[in-house]
């Protein structure tokens, strides 16, 4: 026994919920390439939802559900009525004396067919339907503070739970049944904590969490930062931006890092296309970098945080358009006027660990024996489409690329089967990564391979090692590694 959450579409007018996707406020602060750039997800969040419609149908049908959505808004969607074709915004004027105020926002598409299309505005959400599809990051984040309890209250939530539901439940005595009235206790390990080092030191904490002490810094600093621009996407006071950007480079060097060019270009970056700002970013960084390095580091990108879409933006340009790829770390302008020194040495373990650095070390050799000697730990797993959609499923596989188990690096593949839990092309990623650790370490093979495996039931364990752990022996015989034990983790 145990309790479940789930979530549910919001109720109320179709606009709103609209306005809660892109999280804008209302629909003035939707703005129109939004909609041309992601109608295909609007569409899979919406299809399928029960509505009704705030007017008198004289057809007597007040319910629908959504099939699509139109290309155009109802001033330029066209549609054949009794011989005649007249815009959707037009028919509602005529037929229901209804003045739309919002008609350039897609219409709802009724059917397969596509004969009965609604103004999105005449629409409002019934009650009481769950979302099955898949969360962003900010609706996770909501709901797991919605759901999150301590263990002890969790355990009274069990504990009413069976008393309410199943105490004295003549059904269950019918089937010769009946649950006990204390959990099942089961003996425990507390491992000890893991020893830490740092450049300058090693630590073991013991309540779960640790701080950099005085005198601590990077286990392996970046390389210096010469190279490096920041980008403005809202209207930040540019003396802020100087005065955060010179404390992060302070810190940055008081950490172990090199900052060459404590003062790099900003660039204003409202209102316009990320791609077009990151170009800007990298020109001006070249034109002012230190040393002889040819291309940018780095670009720092202070975001308001209102719109959504835009950190998207950023990581879509600077890791799939510019090629072969730019660094970017986004921040908040709040935090950036705050200035705090929290928050910066937080920022500074991301930047670091970007740029090829190693934050902290695991002294694993002397936790684990399996790893004191050379050795590669790595990782799948397969993400499939939320139930009713229809994408693909993408197999991911990362790998450690170094001794102090700290770099790691990542591939992934589309899978020719949707929702098939077996990677088909294992041995082509393995492969991939294998040579990237050779790359770092040409004169030490790895002996072991310790390889998990995520998302693996217990029922599916046979025909997934049957599939996957030939072709990662293959994969090293490929690399010559034939004397390099494999342990296959689920």
């Amino acid at each position: 026994m145990d309790v479940s959450s789930t979530t549910f579409y919001p109720t109320g007018s179709l606009i709103d919920v609209v306005c809660a996707f892109f999280g804008a406020r209302n629909i003035t602060g939707i703005r129109p390439d939004w909609l041309r750039r992601d109608r295909n997800r609007l569409v899979l969040y919406l299809k399928g939802l029960k509505t009704k419609l705030t007017y008198e149908n004289h057809t007597k049908r007040s319910d629908y559900k959504i099939a699509a959505l139109t290309k155009d808004g109802a001033r330029e969607t066209v549609q054949e009525i009794d011989g005649k074709k007249i815009s959707i915004a037009n028919y509602y004027l005529t037929r229901h004396n209804i003045h739309l105020e919002f008609p350039t926002l897609p219409c709802a598409v009724m059917d397969k067919k596509g004969r009965v299309i609604i103004p999105m505005e005449l629409l409002t959400v019934k009650p009481g339907q769950r979302h099955t599809g898949k969360l962003n990051d900010k609706q996770l984040a909501d709901m797991i503070k919605v759901t999150a309890v301590r263990p002890d209250q969790r355990l009274r939530r069990i504990e009413d739970g069976r008393r309410t539901l199943h105490g004295r439940n003549p059904m269950l005595a019918d089937w010769g049944f009946a649950l006990g009235d204390r959990l099942v206790e089961i003996e425990a390990h507390q491992m000890q904590p893991p020893t830490l080092t740092f450049g300058g030191g090693r630590t073991q904490e013991s309540d779960g969490s640790w701080n950099y002490g005085r005198g601590m810094q990077f286990r392996l600093p970046c390389r210096p930062l010469a190279c490096w621009a920041v980008a403005v996407f809202d209207r930040t006071d540019v003396r802020a931006v100087e005065n955060f950007v010179g404390h992060l480079g302070q810190k940055l060097e008081s950490m172990g890092v090199q900052v060459h060019n404590q003062q790099p270009p900003i660039i204003p970056a409202f209102d316009l296309p990320p791609e077009q700002v990151l170009r800007k970013c990298q020109q001006a960084a070249l034109a002012e970098k230190r040393g002889d390095i040819n291309y940018c580091q780095l670009v720092l990108c202070i975001l308001d945080g209102r719109d959504k879409l835009v950190y998207k933006e950023i990581k879509a340009a600077a890791e799939t358009v510019i090629l072969p790829g730019l660094m970017t770390q986004c921040c908040l302008s709040r935090h950036v006027m705050a200035n705090k020194p929290a928050y910066i040495s937080n920022l500074i373990l991301k930047i670091n660990a970007k740029m090829f650095g190693v934050n902290v070390g695991l002294d694993l050799a002397r936790e684990l024996l399996e790893l004191n000697e050379p050795a590669i730990i790595m990782g799948a797993d397969v993400s499939h489409p939320p139930p009713g959609g229809n994408g693909m499923s993408i197999a991911a596989l990362s790998a450690s690329v170094d001794h102090t188990y700290a770099r790691y690096r990542a591939t992934y593949r589309r899978q020719p089967h949707v929702r098939s839990e077996m990677i088909q092309n294992l041995e082509e990623m393995a492969i991939e990564l294998f040579a990237l650790f050779k790359q770092s370490n040409p004169r030490y093979p790895p002996r072991k391979v310790l390889f998990y495996r995520d998302g693996v039931s217990e029922g599916q364990f046979d025909e997934v090692a049957f599939e996957e752990i030939p072709q990662l022996k293959k994969a090293l015989a490929a690399m010559g590694w034939m004397n390099t034990k494999l342990t296959f983790i689920t």
